[in-house]
């Protein structure tokens, strides 16, 4: 017969459920215990996150699958997991508290996975089209009309969730501006924080180069949810949006989007582009964007007062890991006399 529940007891719980999805690493987060596997990321609820009050004794401990990707992910790997290990292996200012920092490095990994899901809804749905209107055009190529084409379900709306995602990931990545170097809190005003950074921190060259080269895809996604359609489009700020559609000589073109913010001087694309495509590059900018940006703010940032350079090094290809493709780690040198 099983003893009596005790919930201040030790306890276990099985998630690494094979070789194939192991657990990687353990991280406390915003208060919260997460186990990041090789393919799914959990957060561990114990009894007393469940019933802080303590009304019901017998409320057991548990956990929450909240991302069916883990650590072989590089969206993970790169942001939160690769964070975690260089804040670990530097020693900081003494005044920066590595554990708000990792804090909002989660917060800003979180929205990144909105948009990395916002991404992939979409591409898997409009791979999963092409067959059946390749079919609808060649079955009424013998009639005089081609029925209405498939398409990808709610499209706009995900597009703006993409976009609200990436804005809202832009302003917690430039947050880590405020941590490190002072600056004040700018929100999405992401001009204004490149602006009293290179009036303020000027020495920090390296970050400085980094806001002013990203500026163009930044100002882009700052602006380009609101250009939308539903939300305050107007003339010379619009950002059009069309499913899949007929062309000439009975082709169809993939979903696609052109845009105007002139208006408040972002720019202009006068023909239309693959959304499915761009949204890629985006992704892939805002992941090296945020790496390069937490790293430069390390090295600004160490703690000069010991004998020791601490500096932050490239993995070579051949050595990073396939169940957790982080490729940069800290490393520590004795400074030479």
């Amino acid at each position: 017969m099983s003893g009596k529940f005790d919930r201040d007891g030790a306890f276990s719980m099985k998630l690494g459920e094979d070789k194939e999805n192991a657990i990687q690493h353990m991280l406390t987060l915003n208060e919260s215990l997460y186990v990041f596997s090789t393919k799914k990321i959990c957060q561990v609820r114990t009894a007393d996150d469940v019933d802080p009050d303590r009304t019901s004794p017998e409320t057991r401990h548990s956990y929450q699958e909240i991302y069916p990707i883990g650590c072989n992910n590089s969206f993970v790997a790169r942001s939160i997991i690769q964070a975690k290990q260089i804040f670990d292996g530097v020693i900081l200012r003494p005044e920066l508290a590595k554990e708000r920092l990792l804090n909002t490095v989660w917060e800003a990994t979180q929205l990144l996975l909105q948009c990395e899901n916002a991404h992939f809804r979409i591409y898997n749905d409009a791979m999963s089209l092409l067959a059946e209107i390749n079919d609808v055009i060649e079955k009424s190529k013998s009639q005089t009309t081609i029925p209405t084409l498939p398409q990808v379900a709610d499209l706009e709306e995900r597009v703006g969730s993409f976009l609200g995602s990436a804005k809202r990931f832009l302003e917690k990545a430039h947050s880590l501006l405020s941590i490190f170097y002072g600056s004040p809190d700018h929100g999405s005003n992401f001009r204004a924080y490149r602006e009293w950074i290179s009036a303020n921190r000027s020495t920090s060259e390296r970050v400085v180069d980094l806001l002013a080269k990203d500026q163009e895809w930044i100002r882009f996604i700052a602006e380009s949810r609101n250009a939308l359609p539903i939300n305050h489009a107007r003339e010379h700020f619009i950002l059009e949006v069309r499913n899949f559609s007929l062309e000439p000589a009975n082709k169809f073109s993939a979903p696609s989007w052109r845009y105007d913010l002139s208006e408040r001087g972002g720019s202009v694309q006068d023909h239309w582009s693959n959304i499915v495509l761009d949204m890629g590059t985006h992704l892939h900018n805002m992941l090296t964007f945020f790496e390069e940006l937490y790293i430069l703010c390390v090295l600004d940032n160490r703690d000069q007062r010991f004998p020791f350079e601490f500096g932050v090094c490239r993995i070579p290809d051949d050595k990073v890991k396939r169940e957790c493709p982080v490729l940069y780690v800290a490393q520590a040198t004795r400074r030479s006399e």
